[in-house]
């Protein structure tokens, strides 16, 4: 509306002084800036839209070493020809007005130079017309977390070109094509040639002229989008698509897994894996790692100062597709956790010598009440394990070895081991002892392979069939061992003893202080077939009934 009367004119490019043409176009905002925009032949994807759109006559001023090509500039690095271009407009006195204005401006994500555009020739799948098929193999994968498929949706729909698969670049793996350039015959390299380099390999095109040889690269995504099919190969064709699971970051959606479910659908028409786990990035304060940037932790350093399977825990505690901050503490904590686990299995392994793995008739009942609770964990773990969910798995087995285990049941145990009533009492301590370690070893061995593997070799070796760990069967759910009934007993009895500890460490008492113990009626109830047990562990002379107290002696 405002240039109305400039519509259909010609306007004349300072310094360069050819005209260009004024017309009207919808990506002009009347309230932006002057509402008039100039259109660069290659500045953005915008100017390229607009080009296309009017049919413009583009100016390609760079080469490709991107130094502008022609005139007085040429030679010159976009940055200093800029700089002339604004100097010689100054001294011929056609700025108007200069002053400074944020823009958004394309650069490299590594080194941070500015982005130019280049018109080139370049080889192109299609897939615009394949979104619907896409966006259907990609449902039939499991996406774990299962919110990454939206992701895939939103990229897939968002899709504006086809898929380029060439790069000019000196590396890369040869596009194995020629082309004639007298009758522009495309002649592509038969399977059996292959691989073949066409810089090396001279062809002739079938009206008698040598073909020229294709000098561009495969973008790297174009080859690794094809490893499920070079995995077959590998494998003689043994197996078949899909197979199991695809692991990668979600950065790389867009891409990688994009790319390799395009690939096995055009070529096997059949998805590429049954299911795919997306994992986030390793940050440092909460940025992404970057070599560029310098604030990279070199993960040698971290093995030399702790270890690889303390460094393994704290990976393990990343959840799917978030991403997981790197703080020396969390290796720290990896680390103490190694250390009780050895602490906690030379406990067992000294009080387990001369143990047969006898299989009680009868278990005590915070035998039994442990043992629920592990088959409860490995139910959960199993799942965790198959779903994906590494760090479920790795959070609550460290909660059942840390606190059920070690805090709670081996000072449970250890009266009837140190000092049996009967020999009954003592196996099933054993046979619990025994199963319960053996069972936290296996299901910590994906996480922590090499001190799970020692303490086996060190112990469990000799009694199982197995020569590692790592070979072992994996512990399996027995429903019949779960109580409910049990378990509400056992829980019962680590909230006394809780209480007991409490109030001891209030009293700045030795937790082996002898005491009087009192506990109310309904609890001396559900409590009386491990009263035994409690009186033991609790170092109380009595347990008497009424309200609940303690009484130092």
């Amino acid at each position: 509306k405002r240039y109305k009367n400039l519509i259909g004119k010609k306007a004349k490019i300072p310094l360069f002084n050819f005209e260009v043409p004024i017309i009207s176009d919808k990506s002009a905002e009347m309230e932006k800036g002057t509402g008039v925009l100039m259109i660069c032949s290659y500045g953005d994807k915008y100017d390229v839209e607009a080009i296309n759109r009017h049919k413009l006559q583009p100016r390609v001023i760079l080469n490709q070493e991107g130094r502008i090509n022609s005139g007085e500039y040429k030679g010159m690095s976009v940055k200093e020809a800029r700089k002339k271009v604004l100097q010689d407009l100054k001294e011929k006195n056609l700025i108007s007005e200069q002053k400074s204005i944020s823009n958004f401006v394309n650069v490299h994500d590594k080194c941070g130079t500015e982005i130019e555009f280049l018109p080139t020739e370049q080889w192109f799948i299609n897939i615009l017309n394949k979104k619907k098929q896409m966006l259907e193999q990609g449902r039939k994968i499991k996406w774990h977390p299962d919110y990454m498929l939206k992701r895939y949706e939103n990229w897939v729909n968002g899709l504006e070109w086809d898929w380029n698969i060439s790069r000019d670049r000196h590396f890369g793996i040869p596009i194995p094509v020629w082309t004639c350039k007298k009758c522009n015959k495309t002649i592509a390299a038969e399977e059996k040639e292959l691989p073949v380099d066409p810089l090396q390999t001279k062809k002739k095109c079938s009206c008698g002229e040598t073909a020229e040889p294709e000098k561009k690269v495969l973008d790297t995504w174009a080859t690794s989008s094809l490893t499920p099919q070079i995995g077959l190969s590998l494998v003689n064709d043994k197996i078949n698509l899909p197979f199991s699971l695809r692991p990668q970051a979600h950065d790389i959606i867009r891409t990688w897994a994009f790319y390799t479910i395009v690939r096995s659908y055009l070529s096997e028409k059949e998805i590429p894996w049954s299911d795919i786990m997306i994992s986030g990035f390793v940050t440092l304060q909460g940025e992404k790692m970057s070599k560029s940037k310098g604030n990279v932790i070199d993960p040698a350093e971290v093995l030399k100062k702790y270890s690889a399977d303390a460094l393994r825990f704290w990976a393990a505690g990343s959840s799917l597709g978030e991403d997981l901050d790197y703080q020396e503490k969390d290796i720290l904590t990896g680390q103490k956790f190694i250390t009780k686990l050895w602490n906690a299995s030379k406990f067992a392994f000294m009080n387990l010598e001369g143990y047969k793995q006898e299989k009680p008739k009868n278990l005590e009942i915070m035998d039994k009440w442990i043992i629920s609770k592990l088959n409860n964990l490995v139910k959960t773990c199993t799942g965790s394990f198959e779903n994906y969910e590494f760090s479920r798995a790795k959070s609550e087995t460290e909660i059942f070895f840390w606190h059920t285990f070690c805090d709670n049941y081996l000072e449970i145990i250890k009266k009837r081991i140190y000092e049996p009533a009967s020999k009954e009492e003592k196996i099933s301590a054993q046979y619990t002892l025994y199963q319960c370690l053996l069972a936290v070893l296996k299901l910590m061995a994906p996480i922590m392979p090499h001190i799970t593997e020692e303490l086996y070799q060190k112990y469990y070796k000799k009694n199982e069939k197995t020569k590692s760990i790592h070979l072992s069967k994996w512990p399996e759910f027995d429903k019949k061992l779960v109580d409910e009934k049990i378990e509400k007993i056992g829980d019962e009895f680590i909230d006394v003893l809780g209480k007991v500890r409490q109030y001891k460490t209030k009293n700045q008492k030795s937790l082996k202080a002898e005491i009087i113990l009192t506990i109310e009626k309904e609890k001396m109830n559900v409590l009386k077939p491990v009263l035994k047990d409690l009186k033991a562990v609790t170092s109380s002379r009595e347990i008497k009934e009424g309200s609940f107290a303690i009484e130092f002696i």
